[in-house]
């Protein structure tokens, strides 16, 4: 594995590594227990919505659920809106594998979910 250090499509991930395939593994070691494992693409240049960054993200593949996760599970091939804090940013067409919470319930416009970096 590569770590990432100071690419300015990576902000905020110094501490996360490439794998093979060149995508950023941008999530812990220990899951949370009400997230799920995603891995995609960012289709949209970060965009500065309040103290987050809002992306256009489409789903290749969910890799793994939280011990407890009961919220809406994206589908693959979906193209859902994620939001990071703001010291986290990726630069469009990063592939990413990520953990996300999602909401309760689908609503009629694209999904939300939210990167979780703790």
């Amino acid at each position: 594995m590569i770590s990432v250090v100071g690419c300015s499509s990576t902000k905020g991930l110094e501490g996360y590594s490439v794998d093979a395939n060149g995508a950023i593994q941008a999530y812990k070691s220990n899951m949370n227990k009400d997230v799920i494992r995603l891995k995609g693409e960012l289709m949209t240049k970060g965009k500065r919505v309040g103290d987050r960054w809002e992306y256009l993200f489409k789903v290749n593949e969910v890799l793994k659920y939280g011990d407890t996760f009961s919220t809406v599970a994206p589908n693959v091939s979906e193209e859902v809106v994620l939001f990071t804090p703001t010291e986290v940013k990726f630069k469009k067409n990063s592939e990413v594998v990520l953990d996300a919470f999602t909401p309760i319930k689908r609503g009629v416009d694209k999904l939300i979910i939210n990167m979780v970096i703790d």
